[in-house]
């Protein structure tokens, strides 16, 4: 069990570095609008390096998260499991590719189409972890404490990335992706929040 206790001990850690970094992002005068600007678009500020922290710090979190709920052998599906593993691999991958200011001039690079291949592997994977693991994860006692919270992100952060998909192909509701990513992020820290606290007890 110490080898789940370290997992999960480093799954939080992750996640409130993941937190720390996002809050300093959007305290610091970087010059972004949260209402419009995606998080990606911090890359290309004075205070980059917290755009990679926090990505590869989610990474970390989500690869412990998955690692501890197998050493569990919790009653969850193989599915969610794997897609919670995507998730933490798409998220490391992005610290290599972070989009630049450059990428705009030339939307087609392969720099470019990469980066926005492994974002959307990343919200449809937080989705799909969220929807397929909140319910078997909801029947074990040890989460009936934070079954409220629990249950409102499992439902938000999959709805989020679905309003997130439609902003998209919307003119009328893309200049607001970046509200729509935020509410992903804010849904996905309660999310894993939720589901490492118990395992500590």
């Amino acid at each position: 069990m110490l080898n789940l206790y370290l997992l999960v001990l480093v799954g939080l850690l992750a996640l409130t570095a993941r937190v720390l970094s996002l809050l300093a992002l959007h305290l610091l005068p970087t010059g972004c609008n949260p209402l419009h600007d995606p998080v990606s678009r911090y890359a290309n500020t004075r205070y980059g390096v917290l755009d990679g922290v926090q990505k590869f710090a989610g990474g970390v979190c989500t690869l412990s998260l998955a690692g501890a709920l197998a050493l569990l052998r919790a009653p969850v599906s193989g599915l969610g499991l794997v897609v919670l593993s995507v998730n933490g691999l798409a998220l490391l991958l992005l610290v290599t590719v972070p989009a630049k200011t450059a990428d705009k001039d030339a939307p087609r690079s392969r720099r470019w189409m990469l980066h926005l291949v492994l974002a959307l592997v990343s919200f449809t994977t937080i989705a799909l972890a969220a929807g397929v693991l909140t319910a078997p994860i909801l029947a074990w006692p040890s989460w009936q404490g934070s079954a409220l919270l629990l249950t409102i992100a499992g439902i938000w952060t999959p709805v989020s990335v679905v309003l997130f998909i439609v902003a998209g192909g919307l003119a009328r509701w893309r200049p607001y992706l970046g509200l729509f990513q935020r509410a992903i992020s804010l849904g996905t820290i309660c999310w894993l929040g939720a589901v490492l606290i118990p395992l500590l007890r």
